[in-house]
């Protein structure tokens, strides 16, 4: 090519680099290579002016001269270098880090190295953000669908929890660390037809075979051209501790209380009580019963969190509603009146009306005092929460009324998140943890249900124990 078309090609060429948002250099060799050329984005991103960049050596925006020195043996050696990472230095000390590619360009006659040109993208939000996800002791992950699916990317956080090196988890599907594979298949069938899964409790199993309680919060990532998920990017908190918690606390006062009860009923038996006396005593009998109902359940609200639906199925039988809710209301009826000063009736008429269902029956149990709990802790004194059977179109439902603590607003549609509570209930009731409509949600979505709300009415505030209609049939047995 002649001198002139090649100078006019290279004029071509800066006009292109001069356009581009990335940096663009051609560099000396050397230790004391100073810049042949530069773009102006390149300029922005060292902070300095044009002639203190052109006078400066090119090695002085290295802070360890050992980078410099490797990016050079790379590219003399291969003669190009591409996509490495670099952390220069700007004008005012910050760090700046880099992606390079770059190639080295020989003179015609000599073959020797006259320059490095290439271009250089600036990385540096993508590295801190790295970095802070490193720091995390949250999981971070991004993995790819399907049961043989193998994560994109992980932080160490993962490498602590489950005792893997990284290689091992390179190589493993994410499958592999599900205690129960089905598991793992419910939670792909619920972020494919939602798109997102929030606070779903896994168990998974560590290098060591130990239990690994998660709480995951995940999305999918759309393929390019509508070809479906390409990957799963998510967070996973470690709730171990918190698990092992509720067995320890059943385990600690299920004793004692088991103690209380069963003094207090040697006491009803004997005689010449008076009536105050036999008051006192029906009521320690009745809060000890809803202890006694907690703790049995402390340990099933873990599973419960962690459960899918076809892992519910094997529990399941059909059966009628109203034992299981007649059940816990005369264990409730003296707590509710000794701490709320409120009444429950049950129309068992309209419970016994309803169509037989299929449900766990420790799960709905534990669902309806979530319910009723939340009822009674919430009502205005001397009312009277009323429990009752009722059929929609979709669902045949056990409803929960209570005259209280009004549910306005934006809080209609937060009150089913997890440890969310209004500044009108702290100020109510000064206890709680805003988990119990998070439960009953959980388990009411695992029966194929829901918890349905109706606040349109003021103070008086109703939810239903919505169970399919589905359920009702043979054929629609789960």
């Amino acid at each position: 090519m002649p001198k002139s078309d090649a100078k006019r090609a290279d004029s071509k060429l800066l006009d292109v680099f001069e356009g581009l948002e990335v940096g663009a250099f051609s560099v000396e060799p050397g230790h004391q290579g100073q810049f042949r050329y530069f773009n102006d984005a390149l300029l922005k991103m060292s902070g300095y002016t044009r002639q203190e960049l052109e006078a400066l050596p090119v090695s002085e925006l290295y802070p360890d001269p050992t980078d410099r020195e490797e990016f050079e043996q790379e590219i003399q050696r291969t003669g190009h270098v591409h996509s490495k990472t670099l952390r220069l230095v700007n004008k005012r000390g910050k760090s700046v880090y880099v992606q390079i590619t770059a190639v080295a360009r020989r003179g015609r006659k000599t073959r020797a190295i006259e320059s490095y040109d290439g271009i250089l993208l600036d990385v540096t939000k993508e590295i801190e953000l790295r970095d802070l996800v490193e720091a995390l002791n949250a999981v971070v992950y991004r993995n790819r669908k399907g049961p043989k699916g193998r994560f994109v990317y992980f932080n160490d956080a993962l490498i602590k929890l489950t005792g893997y090196s990284r290689e091992e988890l390179k190589r493993m599907p994410v499958s592999k660390l599900y205690s129960n594979p089905a598991d793992r298949d419910e939670f792909e069938r619920e972020l494919k037809s939602n798109g997102t899964v929030h606070g779903r409790r896994i168990h998974l199993l560590g290098n060591s075979g130990q239990s690994i309680y998660g709480e995951v919060t995940a999305i999918a990532r759309p393929a390019g051209r509508g070809k479906g998920i390409a990957y799963y990017d998510g967070i996973v908190l470690d709730v171990t501790g918190e698990v092992e918690v509720y067995a320890n606390i059943s385990h600690q006062i299920r004793t004692p209380i088991l103690g209380i009860k069963h003094s207090v009923m040697e006491l009803l038996d004997g005689d010449g009580h008076d009536r105050k006396t036999e008051l006192l005593l029906k009521s320690i009998r009745g809060c000890s019963n809803i202890a006694l109902f907690l703790t049995r359940h402390l340990n099933y609200i873990s599973k419960i969190l962690e459960m899918s639906r076809d892992s519910l199925v094997s529990t399941m039988s059909r059966r009628r509603l109203t034992p299981t809710i007649m059940k816990l209301v005369i264990d409730l009826q003296e707590y509710a009146r000794q701490t709320s000063a409120v009444s429950i009736h049950v129309d068992t008429e309209s419970l016994d009306e309803l169509p037989e269902v299929m449900f766990d029956d420790t799960a709905i149990q534990m669902a309806a005092f979530c319910l009723l709990d939340n009822a009674i802790k919430y009502s205005f004194e001397r009312t009277t929460v009323t429990v009752f059977g009722c059929i929609s179109k979709r669902y045949v439902n056990v409803c929960i009324r209570n005259t209280g603590l009004p549910i306005r607003g934006e809080q209609i549609l937060r009150v089913f998140e997890k440890r969310y509570r209004t500044p009108e209930a702290r100020a109510f009731v000064g206890g709680g943890t805003g988990l119990g409509l998070y439960f009953a949600k959980r388990i009411m979505l695992l029966h194929g249900g829901d918890v349905l709300l109706d606040a349109s009415s003021g103070d008086v505030t109703e939810f239903r124990l919505a169970f399919p209609k589905a359920a009702t049939s043979a054929e629609g047995s789960m």
